[in-house]
């Protein structure tokens, strides 16, 4: 898969989008996210990849999505995708030693 991810910054973030997620905390949807997030879990379970377990089981669902999404970045699933891809980037990134080539 050749699927890259990209990443945002905070400072790439424009204002509006900022102070909407800084609201977010204070605000009460907080018990609708937190059934929205348990429900999600429930079927994909979303978290920094701390094993070659989680590593297989996200590498699984990134090609799953692949499949569904493909290159549609309107898909309802792409920004999942996303987040999915850079958790892997970043497992790879630290856990993957690729040798020189000589």
């Amino acid at each position: 898969m050749q699927f890259m991810a990209r990443r945002a910054s905070w400072g790439e973030i424009e204002g509006n989008e900022r102070r909407e997620m800084k609201g977010i905390n204070q605000s009460s949807v907080m018990p609708e996210l937190t059934q929205a997030w348990t429900t999600l879990q429930g079927y994909v379970l979303l978290r920094p990849i701390r094993n070659e377990a989680d590593f297989s089981r996200l590498h699984a669902l990134a090609d799953s999505l692949s499949d569904e999404v493909g290159d549609d970045e309107d898909h309802p699933l792409f920004s999942l995708l996303e987040i999915v891809m850079d958790l892997i980037d970043r497992w790879e990134e630290a856990h993957v030693v690729i040798p020189d080539a000589e």
